[in-house]
């Protein structure tokens, strides 16, 4: 599981591309996908600029969103998801972390990826697309030159 940590920034940006505070490579992910905005009320707001949407809690975000402990941000329908944390995290054993005021830990689960992914090669879309290719090839296998 990756995990990001933040301390007095605002404005968080999440997306495929290297500039971003947190980077996400998946093709569902744009290059800018979504910001994180700390407001005046001193609330995490969530602006989705994707071109695949953006989630939270199942809910598509169209206009801004404002985020609380423990809720799931899904970028793009079936894309990528990370849990909004706030606080600070506890301490392991052997580790060290120096003061800090407000801490925001926007997560991906690089297992429920892997599970998601393996759900959709199992699947029947899948599995039409495979026999699909299948007689493409078996027809090129008996006409060739038919091309």
């Amino acid at each position: 599981m990756r995990t990001w940590e933040f301390d007095g920034q605002s404005v968080i940006r999440i997306g495929r591309a290297d500039d971003n505070d947190v980077v996400v490579i998946d093709p569902l992910v744009s290059r800018l996908h979504a910001e994180l905005l700390f407001d005046e009320a001193g609330q995490w707001r969530i602006v989705s600029v994707g071109r695949n949407g953006t989630w939270v809690d199942g809910e598509q975000v169209s206009e801004p969103r404002s985020l609380g402990h423990g809720m799931v941000v899904q970028l793009g329908s079936n894309g990528p998801w990370m849990e909004f944390r706030e606080g600070r995290r506890e301490l392991r054993g052997g580790e060290t972390l120096s003061p800090l005021n407000d801490l925001s830990m926007p997560q991906i689960d690089e297992e429920l990826i892997k599970a998601e992914v393996s759900r959709i090669a199992d699947g029947e879309r899948f599995e039409d697309l495979r026999k699909q290719a299948q007689e493409i090839k078996r027809t090129r296998e008996t006409n060739p030159g038919d091309d």
